[in-house]
């Protein structure tokens, strides 16, 4: 998988995603998008679903101390922060 993604955005270095609901951080370089799929493998590579063209992310993120991995359709991502190293 590569990593820039979509537009540009490269997703190793995306630290958050703004969802309908408000900022998600997000554990670093575990960003990823992928061609339609109906989920994703353990490693995070994405299962291909021929009739499905959703374009797909995942992530995962911290909750209650336990990480939770957050899946969804690409469209539904309004913007994205991401880390800047000089």
């Amino acid at each position: 998988m590569d990593d820039e993604g979509v537009d540009g955005v490269e997703t190793t270095i995306v630290c958050a995603v703004l969802l309908a609901d408000g900022w998600h951080e997000i554990q670093q370089g575990s960003f990823r998008v992928g061609e339609p799929a109906d989920g994703w493998h353990d490693d995070m590579t994405p299962i291909a679903l021929e009739d499905r063209p959703v374009p797909m992310f995942t992530y995962l993120e911290e909750t209650d101390g336990a990480p939770m991995r957050v899946k969804g359709a690409l469209s539904s991502i309004l913007a994205v922060k991401e880390r800047v190293y000089d």
